[in-house]
């Protein structure tokens, strides 16, 4: 897998998550972290990238309450 089709991939991905974790509020910053993490990697900042899919998860994985 290559970085475009891995991205492409993340990206799908939120539109599968529970309506719970992918709130109207939340997608468009999930869209965005994805964005900044890709240009990241694209651009060689392999560690800014990292941190980025990180928080992405983050978003994903952690529940308010």
């Amino acid at each position: 897998m290559n970085l475009e089709k891995a991205f492409e991939e993340l990206r799908h991905g939120i539109l599968l998550l529970d309506p719970e974790v992918g709130t109207p509020e939340k997608v468009p910053v999930m869209h965005s972290i994805l964005d900044e993490a890709y240009k990241a990697y694209r651009a060689g900042d392999r560690k800014k990238g990292a941190y980025l899919v990180q928080d992405f998860q983050d978003m994903i994985f952690k529940r308010e309450d």
